[in-house]
């Protein structure tokens, strides 16, 4: 697994060779522990090495069908990061997704529900206060988790983590205001998870610093990790509407392109063949619209990937930055951007989950007034309906809160 993982980091692609080591990781496969294993499917999916029997195999791992996980706190929570891995990695290498999804529930729902024992979790949360300019807030309350409404300049938590490597620093300087410090406030003693640097604070995935939108939340360890599998496994829809430079051609309904960035760096992420990793951005051109003699376009999104800064180095890369944005756009354009519009434009509007149980879930908000007032600056040249990404029903909601824009 050591080898297989070296290869995978250095972009190494030694077909044969993956294939043989596939073959004898197949054949003593019971002796793996799980942490290799993870490190293993992860590795040949990440640099698209098939191996189907070795995938259908790790399936029946015996750590994997264990109806107790066992140990420690630690250990478990070890055990839930390898799982999530391998979760990952059947969906990337589109091979037996569904199967390693369901046994990864299993064992997820009960490391969660352990840790929440262990720490004397309680299952409610007070409602905040009505929010301020410029303050976060909860926008759906359940039992076991919630989505937050992030605003501009806030991050979603300091530190860094193996399995997401969020940066604590964004355009070079230290970011004091911190989402996971908002759920600390909401009530201190209740949420054990809203302290756990280890488990995210709860936070299930990120949002850039200088962009708006939902942000889901697990109150408990349980939640957290059903999250965290809906995640990995793709069945999270997060949507967004953006304004970019420039004309997007309506045809354009993808961008692929491998994105690298370092953790340990406030660089902005590139695009990179060699060394960058798998990235898949859904789009949908709904307008041209004009302004002081410039032209833009509305773009919903949904990423199929959650890479550092993907929305915005995607949309770059293809010629297209995004509104006032100071890291990935000119410092020209930039400045020029701030006379009218006063944050990035990229604004997460809707999150779509099941809950414990498994019924859907959809979180909506939308467009902030800021944006909506640099929105209505501008003059509509062209609309577009058509869409092969979601149904209509979905696009109705996008047109909603474009309003009179329609």
């Amino acid at each position: 697994s050591n080898l297989a993982w070296s290869c995978a980091v250095l972009i190494l692609k030694p077909v044969s060779f993956l294939h043989g080591m596939a073959e004898r990781a197949r054949l003593s496969l019971d002796s793996f522990k799980t942490q290799e294993l993870a490190n293993f499917l992860w590795s040949l999916a990440s640099i698209q090495v098939p191996a189907p029997g070795l995938f259908n195999k790790a399936r029946h791992h015996p750590a994997l069908l264990s109806l107790t996980p066992k140990g420690t706190s630690s250990q478990q929570a070890e055990l839930a990061s390898d799982l999530l891995s391998m979760v990952w990695a059947s969906r990337v290498a589109d091979c037996c997704a569904e199967g390693f999804a369901q046994i990864a529930q299993r064992q997820l729902l009960c490391i969660g529900q352990n840790l929440d024992i262990a720490t004397g979790a309680l299952r409610t949360l007070a409602t905040p206060s009505p929010a301020q300019a410029a303050e976060p807030r909860v926008v759906l309350d359940m039992p076991d988790r919630l989505v937050l409404l992030k605003p501009p300049g806030w991050e979603v938590k300091r530190g860094r983590s193996r399995s997401i490597g969020l940066p604590s620093i964004d355009a070079g300087r230290e970011v004091e205001r911190q989402l996971s410090d908002y759920v600390q406030m909401l009530q201190p003693r209740s949420l054990p998870i809203s302290h756990d640097a280890r488990h995210q604070y709860g936070m299930v995935h990120r949002l850039d610093v200088p962009s708006s939108g939902l942000v889901l939340v697990g109150k408990t360890y349980q939640a957290y990790y059903d999250l965290s599998l809906q995640l990995h496994a793709g069945q999270i829809w997060r949507d967004y509407i953006v304004l970019c430079h420039g004309w997007m051609r309506p045809e354009l309904e993808e961008i692929s392109a491998p994105i690298h960035w370092r953790t340990d760096s406030a660089a902005a992420s590139s695009i990179r063949a060699q060394g960058g990793k798998s990235a898949v951005t859904k789009i949908k051109v709904l307008c041209h619209v004009s302004r002081a003699g410039q032209v833009f376009s509305l773009v919903g999104v949904r990423v199929a990937t959650g890479r550092r800064h993907q929305i915005r180095v995607h949309f770059m890369h293809v010629g297209h930055p995004t509104v006032c944005d100071g890291k990935y756009s000119s410092p020209e354009t930039f400045l020029a951007d701030q006379q009218w519009c006063p944050q990035n434009f990229l604004h997460r509007f809707r999150l779509v989950f099941r809950d414990l149980h498994g019924t859907q879930h959809a979180a909506l908000e939308p467009l902030p007034d800021d944006l909506v007032s640099a929105l209505q600056q501008c003059k509509l040249q062209a609309w577009f309906h058509e869409s092969s990404m979601w149904d209509q029903k979905d696009w109705c909601r996008v047109q909603s809160i474009l309003g009179e824009k329609k």
